[in-house]
């Protein structure tokens, strides 16, 4: 080897050991999963560090894969690998592509999951609360949300969060928050909705009934005028 191709050899051998590339192993999308789903923050750190930039993890952006780290770490409330995760850059309102939960953000997927801590720093990172995923073919079929979710569960602290950074009450069309939580007989998020300024219809009553909750039927029933309760009553009375 001539003195110089070895000097220049020598260089590269000690800025290798310097930055540790001589031993690092490649990266790998299995194991750094695996380490988002234990939840440990240096071990999420010492994956991403193998080759993990921002372009890379955004890239999987509506790609047909089951979740994305991001997804992973919401659904399961690692509240601080997605933290992690954001402050690497990867998109707050990343989404999946996978047909059985097709546009889900990690927002939603933590919604539900229950995860209160997790959608609030979502939130506070510029998470879009109104963002709906599709439904599967024989389910509602009206762009789920995070506030429908939460409402759904019973997560009044999460649903208020929701609400506070400009979450749809009303929901953006088909069935509302106020009848998913109605439907699966949520008391308290049906009064708390109520309380907040949802929209009642004269549907309602009668909806809840259907699914077999009278007291939530009375709430409804009760928030309307007299004149739309009325004409709910008779409504109600036709669904026999």
């Amino acid at each position: 080897m001539s003195p110089r191709l070895s000097f220049l050899f020598s260089i590269g051998l000690l800025c290798c050991l310097l930055t540790g590339g001589c031993n690092q192993e490649p990266a790998d999308i299995n194991k750094l999963m695996a380490a988002v789903g234990t939840g440990n923050v240096d071990d999420v750190r010492r994956e991403l560090d193998k080759g993990f930039d921002k372009d890379r993890l955004n890239a999987l952006d509506g790609k047909d894969v089951p979740l994305t780290p991001l997804h992973l770490a919401a659904m399961d409330g690692h509240t601080q690998v997605v933290a992690l995760l954001l402050d690497r850059g990867v998109k707050p309102d990343l989404r999946l592509g996978y047909k059985q939960a097709e546009g889900a953000t990690p927002l939603i997927m933590a919604a539900g999951s229950g995860h209160t801590d997790t959608v609030v720093l979502l939130l506070s990172r510029g998470a879009d609360p109104n963002a709906t995923m599709n439904d599967p073919p024989g389910l509602l079929n009206h762009g789920t949300s995070a506030l429908d979710l939460a409402c759904q569960s019973g997560h009044l602290d999460m649903a208020n969060a929701l609400l506070n950074a400009g979450a749809n009450i009303n929901g953006g069309g088909g069935i509302t928050p106020l009848q998913m939580a109605a439907s699966a007989g949520q008391v308290e998020s049906v009064k708390f909705l109520i309380s907040r300024g949802a929209r009642v219809t004269i549907m309602d009553p009668g909806f809840a009934r259907q699914q077999g909750h009278p007291e939530i039927a009375a709430i409804l029933l009760k928030s309307l005028d007299p004149v739309s309760a009325v004409a709910a009553k008779r409504l109600m009375g036709n669904s026999h």
